[in-house]
C-alpha cells in the first residue's frame, strides 16, 4: 500500500493508503499537482495545496475523479482527517473517501425485540434498496450509515432513525452505544477504513419500521437462526455484519465465530484488519 499525505503549507499530514493503480489514476489528475516521497515506513504520494485551500483542492479532486467515473457523487462533505487525530484538516466529498483510502466514521444500529424472558428473540433487519450505490440489494441492520460532517455519530443515528425506518428522533434516542470498532478492509473502488459506531436498540413489538428516503426496499423481523443462515450466505453487508455480529456475541446468542459454528468465514470477509477500540455507555 501507498501512503497518501497532503501538504498545507509547510506541513505534511497522512490522510490515506491507496494502491498502485489508485495512484495512478491520481499522477495523471489534470487539476492539482503532486509528489511522490520515499521514507522509512513506507513510499507516500504527497498533494499538494501551494497556497490554495486544501478544501477547494480536494473539491477539484473528487469533481475530476466524478468525471473520470471513478467514483458516484453523494453530496454530503466527509472529515479529512490527520491518521493520529480525530479533527478535520479539510473537508471532501463522501464519495471520494474510499478511492483515498481516508480514515471515515460509520453508526450502525441494531433494533431488536425482546421475548417473555427479555432475551432478545428477533431483530428487524432492512433489505438495502435495488437503486443503491453500494451493495443494493443486500440485508442491513435497522439503521445504517455514514457519518459525514459535523455530526456526531448519535446524531447521524437519529437523523437515520427517521430517514431510514421513520422512528422518532424521542425513539432514537433511546439507542445505546455498545462498541466501537476500527474497520480496515479492501473493498470494490478503493480501502475501507472506518471507524464504525455500534448501537443497540429496544424496540416495541407493536412498532414497525417504515422507510421515508427510498433507500430500504423492504423491513423484516427475523429470528436469530434465520439471521445466522443469512449472515453464512453472505446476504448482509460487511458493516452489518460486523454490527449483527457484535449484537450476537454480546448477547451470548452465539459463540465466538469459529470453524465449528461456521462464522469465523463471515467475520474475516467482513471485517479486514479490526479492532475493538472501546466499549459503549
Amino acid at each position: 500500500m501507498i501512503r497518501l499525505t497532503i501538504q498545507i503549507d509547510e506541513a505534511v499530514y497522512g490522510i490515506g493508503w491507496i494502491d498502485a493503480q489508485q495512484k495512478q489514476v491520481l499522477l495523471n489528475s489534470a487539476v492539482v499537482r503532486w509528489r511522490e516521497d520515499v521514507c522509512a515506513c513506507a513510499p507516500s504520494l504527497c498533494l499538494l495545496c501551494e497556497g490554495a485551500s486544501p478544501d477547494a483542492v480536494l473539491a477539484q479532486l473528487a469533481d475530476e475523479l466524478h468525471g473520470m467515473g471513478h467514483i458516484g457523487w453523494r453530496g454530503e462533505l466527509y472529515a479529512v482527517r490527520e491518521e493520529t487525530k480525530d479533527e478535520p484538516i479539510a473537508l471532501i466529498e463522501r464519495a471520494a473517501a474510499k478511492f483515498l483510502g481516508l480514515k471515515t466514521v460509520g453508526a450502525h444500529c441494531n433494533g431488536f425485540i425482546v421475548d417473555h424472558r427479555g432475551r432478545p428473540s428477533h431483530l428487524w433487519i432492512g433489505k438495502r434498496a435495488s437503486s443503491k450505490a453500494t451493495d443494493p440489494g443486500l440485508l442491513d441492520n435497522l439503521v445504517g450509515c455514514g457519518v459525514p460532517w459535523p455530526q456526531t455519530p448519535d446524531e447521524a443515528v437519529i437523523r437515520e432513525g427517521w430517514e431510514e425506518a421513520g422512528l422518532s428522533a424521542s425513539c432514537m434516542q433511546q439507542a445505546l452505544l455498545r462498541n466501537v470498532y476500527q474497520v480496515d478492509r479492501q473493498d470494490a473502488g478503493g480501502q475501507h477504513r472506518q471507524r464504525l459506531y455500534v448501537y443497540d436498540l429496544a424496540l416495541p413489538r407493536e412498532v414497525e419500521p417504515q422507510n421515508q428516503d427510498g433507500e430500504v426496499d423492504a423491513y423484516f423481523l427475523l429470528a436469530i437462526q434465520e439471521i445466522v443462515v443469512g449472515l453464512k450466505m453472505a446476504r448482509f453487508t460487511a458493516d452489518a455484519a460486523i454490527t449483527t455480529l457484535d449484537f450476537l456475541q454480546r448477547h451470548a446468542l452465539i459463540g465466538t465465530p469459529s470453524p465449528e459454528n461456521g462464522l469465523d468465514e463471515v467475520w474475516r470477509r467482513s471485517v479486514g484488519a479490526v479492532s475493538t477500540c472501546g466499549s459503549g455507555r
